[in-house]
C-alpha cells in the first residue's frame, strides 16, 4: 500500500491539485490540515481524500505524527482486511507501507 501524507496550513489555492495529481500515484492520500482558517479541509475533501484536522494550528511536527499515526493506522487496516489473500500469494513476505511525507 503506497501512501502520501500532506501536512497542510491555508493552502486553499494549492491543495485540490496537489491532491488529485497524488492521487495517480498512490493508493491513499491523506491530508492533515493544521488549523487552517480558510477552505483547505473542504477542498481536499472534495478532491476525494481522507483529511483530518486539527482545531488549531500545532506546526509542522504535529501534522507530521497526526499523519504517520493515521497511515499506520490504514496500513493495518488494509492488511487486516486482505490477510488471507496476502499469505495465500506471498508466503508470509513482509508488508511494505511506503509513504511520501510533502
Amino acid at each position: 500500500m503506497n501512501i502520501v501524507c500532506i501536512p497542510a496550513y491555508n493552502e486553499e489555492s494549492y491543495i485540490a491539485n496537489i491532491v488529485k495529481s497524488a492521487k495517480n500515484h498512490v493508493d491513499q492520500v491523506i491530508v492533515c490540515d493544521d488549523g487552517s482558517s480558510d477552505n483547505t479541509a473542504k477542498l481536499a475533501r472534495e478532491a476525494g481524500t481522507i483529511v483530518i484536522t486539527h482545531d488549531k494550528n500545532q506546526g509542522y511536527g504535529a501534522a507530521i505524527s497526526t499523519l504517520f499515526d493515521d497511515a499506520l493506522k490504514q496500513t493495518v487496516e488494509w492488511y487486516l482486511q486482505n490477510k488471507s489473500w496476502w499469505y495465500d500469494t506471498c508466503n508470509s513476505q513482509i508488508i511494505s507501507c511506503n509513504m511520501v511525507l510533502f
